[in-house]
C-alpha cells in the first residue's frame, strides 16, 4: 500500500438545505475538491469547470434553416506538468479533459463527441 500524505485541504460550498447543490452528487462535489487541493499544491493549474468545446459551428443550410453548433462540456478542464526543466521548475504542461463517466451516463451521443473532439481539436477525454 503506497503512503497518502494530505498537501492541502478545501471544502466545497455551503448550500442550504434542499439548495442549489441538492441534485449534485457527492462524488461531483468530491471531485472538485480533489481538484482544488492538487491546483494548490502546484499539481495542476488553470483549473476549469463546465468548460465547452466547439466541435461544429452554426451554420445556415442551402434552404434557410439554422442548424445549431455541436459542443461538448467537460466537467474539468486542466494543466498538468508534461516535463520539468532542471532549475527552471515546470517548463511544459499539458491540458487536461476530464469527465466523470458512469454506466449510464456514456452515451452514444457522448461517444459520438468524444471521437469528434479527438479528431477535430485532437483532445482526447480521461474518463473518471
Amino acid at each position: 500500500m503506497k503512503d497518502l500524505y494530505v498537501v492541502s485541504c478545501c471544502r466545497t460550498a455551503v448550500g442550504a438545505f434542499q439548495g442549489s447543490l441538492a441534485n449534485t452528487p457527492a462524488s461531483d462535489l468530491g471531485a472538485v475538491v480533489v481538484k482544488a487541493a492538487l491546483e494548490r499544491a502546484g499539481q495542476i493549474r488553470d483549473l476549469r469547470l463546465q468548460v465547452d468545446f466547439t466541435l461544429q459551428e452554426a451554420y445556415t443550410d442551402t434552404e434557410g434553416r439554422r442548424v445549431r453548433a455541436i459542443r461538448y462540456r467537460a466537467d474539468f478542464t486542466y494543466y498538468r506538468p508534461a516535463a520539468y526543466w532542471t532549475g527552471k521548475g515546470v517548463a511544459l504542461w499539458d491540458l487536461v479533459v476530464e469527465d466523470v463517466k458512469s454506466r449510464a451516463t456514456r452515451t452514444k451521443e457522448y461517444l459520438l463527441k468524444r471521437k469528434m473532439l479527438k479528431d477535430k481539436l485532437g483532445i482526447d477525454i480521461t474518463e473518471v
